[in-house]
């Protein structure tokens, strides 16, 4: 399975980026359990350095794997989406992502979008937000750039040259300013979650007596709207909302 090549490939990643020796430790022990088929120890080792405050894509994506191997396909979905939150463009936390959604029981279907805000959101997720940032950076340094050496020359055609070429940038700083603050939004204020309950019954307000608006389960991710006195308000890619008792999801 792609998942399985993968997953020792990042590990080295992870062991760079951790000074803790505990940490080194508690990694290690998670990945010789996965090697041994121990996936419930797997899966608490690595959940241990989490909650330790050690985060990173490849440390989700082997969550997620260990998980997918359990059969516990909404806590695999939902680590697998922490992961791409911090590296979106990774091919195969993406394809493993495909794997687990084909394995869940829902099939939502989005609105059809108009195609400039399809364009706008597939260029938003090209990138996570510190990507983003350091582009808005790089853009504005160049600009500030092009400006003084426009004050400066005396050369009227490199002055035209150079007129044309800020206000280019110029668009450019505006287009990656805009998408970082898209993806910043997006990645830490979306209120997004992943059913955690094999069926979860949606009311149509916060009460167990409310009457009853759709049914959806584990793995399905939903946008989190309201919440009011341990129940969420939901929506569904499809615009469906309903509300839901707290402990049947969580969020991403």
């Amino acid at each position: 399975m792609r998942y399985l090549y993968f997953l020792f490939l990042l590990l080295p990643m992870c062991l760079l980026a951790m000074d803790n020796d505990l940490a080194r430790q508690k990694l290690e022990e998670a990945n010789q359990a996965f090697l041994n088929e121990d996936f419930p120890a797997a899966a608490l080792h690595y959940e241990s350095l989490i909650d330790a405050g050690f985060e990173a894509a490849p440390l989700y994506y082997n969550l997620g794997n260990t998980y997918f191997r359990l059969g516990n396909m909404g806590k695999a979905i939902l680590n697998y989406h922490r992961s791409l939150r911090i590296d979106p463009q990774n091919e195969n936390t993406q394809f493993n992502l495909q794997v687990a959604q084909a394995r869940t029981k829902d099939r939502i279907y989005t609105t059809p979008q108009i195609f400039y805000i399809q364009w706008w959101n597939r260029l938003v997720e090209s990138f996570n937000a510190d990507v983003w940032a350091k582009i808005v950076i790089a853009v504005l340094l160049v600009l500030l750039i092009a400006l003084a050496a426009f004050i400066v020359s005396r050369n009227p055609l490199i002055k035209k040259v150079l007129f044309c070429s800020a206000a280019i940038l110029l668009f450019l700083l505006i287009v990656s300013w805009s998408a970082a603050q898209s993806k910043y939004n997006r990645a830490f204020h979306a209120n997004e979650a992943i059913i955690m309950v094999p069926t979860a019954v949606a009311h149509s307000s916060p009460s167990a007596s409310s009457s009853q608006v759709f049914v959806i389960h584990e793995g399905a991710k939903v946008q989190i709207t309201d919440a009011l006195n341990g129940w969420y308000e939901i929506e569904l890619a499809n615009k469906k909302v309903g509300w839901l008792n707290a402990s049947y999801l969580e969020k991403i």
